[in-house]
């Protein structure tokens, strides 16, 4: 599971994290030019040396790999740094002046980005078998730091001209998925992080098959299991977030009880998401709030609670799981184009996307306009995302945290 303790979603049973002005120095600075480096000299080796072996259109696809490698990473070190060294080419140890080069100022850092994400989306391959990068994959990937970037020249540099072109850079990545007509949203909620292979799901572009007998597995559903204790839980403002099931908030909903918050009556009136996220009786295991979430694990992982003295079977405890992960979510694409179409003041695109995950559930959805659709967004990204480790980011780049960089 992402790390998703950092964030304003969650409160700890400890002292609750802060957020902090300070450069970080463990998100992987060098790691991140490790890879980069490898994406210059696959770069480098396509151009020189492959030219006369490889087809046109093989050419064009290792080329768009390798660029959307570099323009990822780039865009991974701008989003935590800021103005960081920028290299096209294979820096050599002898190579002084590179190794010691100043930082480069983010937007020409982001405007080679912008060039390899554009290169990739043109030139990678729609198939090439399961399980391996292809266009939609990088369209992805790309509406994703489209969008983050869009929102950084938003507010912090107030650069409206920068911020429009990666706002349309983000929906049209996002339309590359959409238009396919590849992906929807068909399992429910719960299934989708519970089901052993996702691999004929429409619901994910790329995700993680485990297999016990190959030895890969991962512990995500044993902190999700309600055996564990856990020290962080949803906090009252996650919980607020889930609108009634007549798709209005809590306040303004004409349901019955609305505003009785507790736990069985939450399940009753609130999107069944809520049902879907968190176990239905209160427990100590979860130390913060007695609310476990149980989003990453299966429904029948947890019969065993009904057997007096019971205990979950081993395949989800400890580092035994096998359930499948969706690492790219359709859900997200539309997530990713509806605020990119609300930043473009293209209301109706971005009702659209919001209207279309909302169905899912069931949920009624009337088209909104100015802050009651921006915050309509927020919302579903808060809820549908929940856990999944975006919601740091989130707030980072909507300038509700503080910027981790001078």
């Amino acid at each position: 599971m992402l790390d998703y303790t950092f964030n304003d979603d969650v409160v700890n049973y400890s002292t609750q994290a802060q957020f902090t002005r300070a450069v970080p120095t463990s998100t992987g600075w060098d790691g991140n030019y490790k890879w980069i480096r490898r994406a210059n000299i696959m770069v480098d080796r396509i151009d020189s040396r492959m030219k006369d072996i490889l087809s046109a259109e093989e050419y064009s696809h290792w080329m768009g790999i390798a660029r959307l490698y570099r323009g990822l990473e780039f865009a991974r070190l701008v989003n935590t740094y800021g103005d960081v060294p920028y290299y096209d080419h294979v820096v050599k140890t002898s190579d002084l002046d590179d190794l010691y080069k100043d930082r480069t100022p983010r937007n020409e850092v982001m405007d080679n980005v912008y060039d390899d994400f554009e290169y990739a989306l043109a030139n990678i391959r729609l198939n090439d078998g399961a399980q391996n990068i292809n266009r939609y994959v990088a369209a992805a990937l790309v509406s994703r730091w489209a969008l983050y970037e869009g929102s950084w020249q938003k507010y912090y540099y107030n650069n409206p001209t920068q911020a429009t072109k990666f706002f349309n850079l983000a929906v049209s990545a996002a339309d590359i998925v959409i238009n396919s007509g590849r992906y929807d949203i068909t399992l429910d909620f719960r299934s989708l992080f519970g089901s052993k292979d996702l691999s004929s799901s429409k619901d994910v572009i790329l995700y993680r098959k485990y297999d016990a007998a190959q030895g890969v597995t991962h512990c995500v559903a044993s902190y999700s299991n309600v055996s564990e204790s856990r020290s962080v839980g949803p906090n009252l403002s996650l919980i607020k977030s889930f609108v009634c099931v007549d798709g209005k908030d809590w306040q303004t909903s004409s349901v019955e009880n609305s505003k009785d918050f507790s736990l069985a009556n939450l399940i009753k009136t609130r999107d069944s998401r809520f049902e879907a996220s968190f176990y239905h009786k209160p427990t100590v295991k979860s130390k913060s709030c007695y609310l476990y979430p149980v989003k990453f694990i299966p429904r029948s992982a947890l019969k065993y609670l009904e057997v007096k003295g019971g205990a979950p079977d081993v395949e989800y405890t400890s580092v035994n799981n096998l359930n499948g992960y969706p690492v790219l979510r359709y859900a997200e694409v539309l997530l990713n184009r509806a605020e990119a179409c609300y930043r473009l003041n293209d209301a109706a695109g971005a009702n659209a996307a919001v209207k279309e995950i909302r169905a899912r559930v069931g949920l009624p959805y009337a088209d909104k306009a100015g802050d009651n659709l921006w915050n309509a967004i927020r919302q579903e990204r808060k809820v549908e995302l929940a856990f999944e480790g975006f919601s740091y980011w989130d707030l980072r780049r909507w300038g509700v945290a503080p910027n981790n960089y001078p």
